[in-house]
């Protein structure tokens, strides 16, 4: 799968990992907005796992439960963050932002395990 950059589109990506039905609810006129339906069927909207580190975390809580750890640190130039997932076998991701970071560590492990829930 090709990097996606932060956004919608990756949030979507990200959610189906974590094992989210996703779909968009549009209003004419006024806005588009995406929302994940959990296995209760439970809709709420879809968080900005991409560009909100608050939201972030919960990719990495999830990532946790698979008991996938992540190290994640600033790069050596300062020019953005690394994250590295324990335990080994998968490749470091760096990306200009932390929840970027994570969101692509997080479809590193879903492309290995099928799904991260």
């Amino acid at each position: 799968m090709p990097e996606l950059e932060a956004g919608r589109a990756l949030d979507i990506e990200v959610g189906k990992a974590l094992g989210f039905g996703v779909a968009t609810a549009t209003f004419p006129r006024v806005w588009d907005y995406e929302i994940a339906v959990d296995g209760e069927d439970e809709a709420r909207l879809l968080p900005h796992y991409s560009t909100r580190i608050e939201d972030a975390w919960q990719v990495i809580e999830k990532l946790r439960e698979q008991g996938i750890r992540l190290a994640i640190l600033p790069d050596r130039l300062g020019n953005g963050w690394s994250v590295t997932l324990l335990p080994q076998g998968f490749l470091p991701v760096f990306a200009e932002t932390a929840p970027l970071a994570v969101c692509r560590a997080a479809l590193q492990v879903a492309e290995s395990l099928t799904t991260v829930k």
